[in-house]
């Protein structure tokens, strides 16, 4: 048969012979044979010659739809979206081949990005047919969406060996996702020990690592990243939250040894190099500490926050010229970084530099007693006029028990120089 020896030349790499052997079988070959031909072209790449031999056929059984769908995927793969649908919807409601007709267009909505489409189309499938992987897809769908409740109720109708079997999907792993957006983490650890006792893999274990992490377990949380660290060394940016929870559990050698590994792998997040500061500097490793802020300044990422650890660092050092040159010139300081400056410029005795950036943080930390307590005897103690009495008294308004504030609101009352 030409059929035959059109699949066989393009096997053998002789594409003159298989063109040749292509224009008989679209003269002599059954309707049966070209549909085969077609299917085997498209297979193998070949778009077009199925293209042409799926149009001839579609010109002898113009009611043969399932042609329709494989010419929409043609059209999808070539660009030709109208077309396409054109062909989909032309697709009667009565033939077999429309729900798989639904299919497409739902899978061609999704990539298009009209997810809420898509919905529809798989919702109208389920209506028309039991047949579990189109329920899998309206699952997956509403899943993507974030319809999660949603996405539960169908997912719980399929049986779970048998859609691992066909899809490599694990519903047991995605009902436990669900419940973890939902915020229900018990029960979504449930569903993931089951998952688990399917398929282990780096996700799952990171998926219960996480979750663990999230309800304060960290003990827990900490073999479930030791598994994930064996099966798959390489999952990634697992070390982060790993050394959070080793810290957690005052494990900070180990800790350290973690985000030192993270840091191997990325070292242009500021949150890692930000960890791996406070890790060493409750390690007592001090100028390791200083190195990594230093490191994470080169970074737009968390620059702000970086500089506010970076000067508490230095002004815990007394290192206030550092201070001042770390942060006099920049335009935007988070009111703790303020609050560093107007320390430094006080210990500098540059009073009225100093002033300014106490004024500059009040705001924020107007409910923050150490805040208040500096600035009111640097107030004090430079008999400057300002409102400290008023932020006194409206910090104790809502805070009345604090009592080192009372007597200090009490001595500023009792004192001449106070304002």
């Amino acid at each position: 048969m030409s059929s035959q020896k059109v699949i066989d030349a393009i096997l053998n790499q002789d594409l003159a012979d298989a063109e040749l052997n292509l224009e008989i079988a679209l003269k002599n070959e059954s309707a049966e044979s070209l549909e085969s031909l077609g299917d085997a072209l498209l297979r193998l790449g070949f778009i077009q010659w199925a293209k042409r031999v799926y149009l001839q056929l579609k010109s002898i059984l113009p009611q043969y739809f399932r042609l329709n769908l494989s010419l929409a995927e043609i059209e999808i793969e070539e660009g030709n979206s109208e077309v396409a649908l054109a062909y989909l919807l032309d697709i009667p409601k009565s033939d077999e081949s429309y729900i798989n007709g639904l299919m497409l267009q739902a899978d061609y909505y999704e990539d298009e990005g009209f997810i809420d489409v898509s919905e529809l189309k798989l919702k109208e499938a389920v209506e028309l047919t039991d047949e579990p992987l189109v329920r899998l897809g309206l699952a997956e769908i509403l899943f993507t969406e974030g319809k999660f409740k949603e996405a539960i109720n169908h997912y719980a109708t399929l049986e779970a060996n048998e859609i691992f079997n066909e899809a490599r999907i694990s519903i047991y792993e995605r009902i436990g996702t669900c419940y973890a957006y939902l915020g229900k983490y018990e029960h979504a650890i449930s569903f993931y020990e089951k998952a688990l006792e399917v398929e282990v893999n780096g996700q799952l274990l990171w998926e219960m690592a996480n979750l663990y992490y999230s309800l304060g377990e960290f003990e827990r949380a900490n073999i479930y990243f030791k598994q994930l660290r064996l099966l798959e060394p390489d999952f990634n940016n697992y070390q982060y939250l790993y050394a959070k929870s080793l810290v957690e559990e005052e494990m900070l050698a180990e800790a350290y040894e973690m985000i030192k590994d993270g840091l191997k792998n990325d070292s242009y997040q500021a949150k890692n190099l930000h960890l791996a500061s406070e890790i060493t500097y409750r390690l007592h490793l001090s100028d390791e500490a200083e190195a990594y802020l230093w490191q994470s300044l080169k970074l737009a990422d968390k620059y702000e926050e970086t500089l506010t650890r970076l000067s508490t660092l230095l002004l815990e050092k007394a290192d206030f010229i550092g201070v001042k040159n770390l942060l006099a010139e920049e335009s935007e300081l988070s009111s703790i970084a303020l609050w560093n400056l107007a320390k430094a410029y006080q210990a500098l005795d540059d009073r009225k530099a100093a002033f300014e950036q106490y004024q500059a943080a009040i705001e924020d930390l107007s409910e923050n007693p150490d805040f208040l307590k500096d600035y009111a005897f640097f107030i004090k103690e430079n008999a400057l006029k300002s409102n400290v009495i008023e932020l006194l008294t409206n910090y104790l308004a809502t805070n009345p028990s604090d009592f080192e504030i009372a007597e200090l609101l009490n001595a500023f009352n009792n004192d001449e120089l106070a304002y």
